[in-house]
């Protein structure tokens, strides 16, 4: 399984389920009213941030990192209402308090939860310190718009005819930071100097 195939939501909604009805369960022992719907929508989008972040180089597969992640902001959930109750990571899981425990799930040499927790609320704050072009640029960059996908896709068909013809010519597997940045130019008539600073904007909030 390729890489877009892995991070999927297609091939992970039946893990983003699993994991929802298992801390649906723990979310209401402590007496926290939220809707199984509501934990879907929470770790769905914990799944998108993931998927935004993950290193396939970290040596370890997606759906691990994603699991963790998972469990990691549901705790943080279930202890901002509580502020007693979290979970424990050694504690068996389910209502039967038989089976595996979280930390069955992950491996040794991924990031601890304190370490996630603090790269993600750092990125959040970069985030809202964007300027507009900025958040745009990224906002389309995790999900291009159906324009964008249409510019890339004539791309790479240009790119392919070339090569057909035995000229030298490389494309982006993806939709890119450039393609965004030539987009942002036909559909707001940004700037070069404009372009140079949404660049950095971009690259500050992934140092």
């Amino acid at each position: 399984m390729d890489m877009k195939d892995q991070t999927s939501y297609e091939n992970n909604l039946g893990l983003i389920l699993h994991i929802a009805r298992k801390c649906h369960a723990r979310i209401l022992a402590c007496h926290i009213p939220m809707e199984f719907d509501d934990v879907v929508q929470e770790i769905s989008l914990t799944w998108l941030m993931a998927r935004d972040k993950f290193d396939p180089d970290a040596g370890f597969r997606f759906s691990t990192y994603f699991v963790k992640s998972a469990y990691t902001g549901i705790n943080r959930l279930v202890e901002t209402q509580t502020r007693l109750t979290t979970f424990s990571y050694d504690e068996p899981m389910g209502d039967d308090q038989e089976g595996s425990t979280m930390l069955d799930l992950f491996e040794s040499d991924i990031p601890g939860p304190e370490a996630e927790y603090d790269r993600e609320a750092q990125y959040e704050r970069n985030c809202r310190s964007l300027s507009k072009l900025a958040l745009t640029a990224l906002n389309w960059l995790i999900d291009p718009p159906d324009f964008v996908m249409d510019e890339y896709r004539a791309m790479r068909a240009q790119a392919d005819m070339a090569q057909r013809q035995g000229f030298a010519t490389r494309c982006a597997k993806d939709v890119d930071l450039v393609l965004i940045l030539n987009c942002l130019c036909k559909t707001f008539g940004v700037s070069k100097a404009e372009r140079y600073s949404i660049l950095r904007e971009l690259r500050a909030i992934y140092e």
